[in-house]
């Protein structure tokens, strides 16, 4: 799926995909009916530049299950991001986060009922984030949860698949 943050942006994205298809449809069977190989060939690019786009939005990365309802204990552990960076969130609200050999330490705060978390500094300040970033998200990604950037909005998401379960846990 293509994402889109704009207003009716799928809209504007269905139009345009029948529009091109109903604009190929029409090319080849002109081109193949009056024997024009151009109008033909242009209907065949077309097509292919369509097929590219729907491969494309099926290989991007995607989400399962924005809100998958993870009790507590389902953020408890060490979760990694390569082989550079870590994350480990303990049950008395304390993590320590690894990027390199950078270590930061400190708290989180995870309401009752709520998906989202932030880290916080030991003086329970929140950590630094990007402007389009309201904190941490637990989402479920291919059957296993996983810890991302949590967008203000799903359509803004940046596409990280974030931090997974070491070791790999699925979902029950």
């Amino acid at each position: 799926m293509i994402q889109t943050a704009f207003p009716f942006g799928y809209l504007i994205q269905f139009v345009l995909f029948v529009v091109g298809v109903v604009a190929a449809v029409v090319m080849i069977s002109a081109g193949l009916k009056r024997g024009r190989k151009l109008l033909f060939r242009a209907g065949l690019v077309t097509a292919a530049m369509i097929a590219m786009v729907i491969g494309l939005a099926m290989a991007q990365p995607h989400v399962d299950d924005w809100d998958p309802g993870a009790p507590r204990e389902a953020y408890y552990g060490r979760w990694v991001d390569g082989e550079e960076r870590s994350l480990e969130l303990r049950a008395d609200s304390t993590y320590t986060l690894r990027e390199g050999s950078e270590v930061t330490e400190g708290r989180y705060d995870l309401e009752d009922g709520n998906w989202g978390f932030r880290l916080m500094s030991p003086a329970g300040v929140p950590l630094p984030t990007p402007p389009s970033v309201l904190g941490l998200r637990l989402v479920e990604v291919d059957g296993e949860y996983r810890i991302i950037n949590d967008p203000y909005e799903p359509d803004v998401w940046d596409g990280w698949l974030g931090y997974r379960r070491d070791p790999p846990a699925k979902v029950p």
